[in-house]
């Protein structure tokens, strides 16, 4: 049994005390507010739980997702430690050209002789 329907039988044994009415009203009043109040709390705990599911699901459906792509990011820092390796190995590049241009007319000189500027200079046009 609620405070308020206690007061209200005691209220009616004693002959009805105004003070005790408007007492009587305030607590309904705050019980109902308290009823609404853990009605909705009930309802956002309720849906916190399926969210914190959900969540779950969603990184366990996706970790082998990130681990693809932790391993591309891995990958991709480990080429351009190569790559910065293979440019700056060069000391001066040809005017003109880019450090990675003279890196890569000295590797097609080193592979294939002395006619390379003129195939250096086609593959830079092809690459454009």
């Amino acid at each position: 049994m609620k405070l308020s329907e206690q007061l209200r039988r005691f209220e009616e044994d004693i002959g009805g005390d105004p003070e005790l009415f408007h007492i009587i009203l305030d607590l309904e009043q705050l019980e109902a507010t308290l009823e609404r109040s853990n009605k909705q709390y009930g309802e956002l705990y309720g849906e916190k739980i399926k969210l914190e599911a959900e969540l779950e699901d969603y990184k366990a459906g996706n970790k082998d997702l990130m681990d693809g792509v932790a391993q591309l990011e891995a990958e991709v820092e480990r080429l351009r430690k190569q790559y910065n390796e293979l440019i700056l190995a060069v000391g001066y590049k040809h005017e003109g050209e880019t450090r990675h241009e003279t890196a890569l007319r000295y590797i097609l000189e080193a592979e294939q002789g002395s006619n390379v500027p003129q195939q250096a200079d086609a593959l830079q046009e092809s690459e454009e």
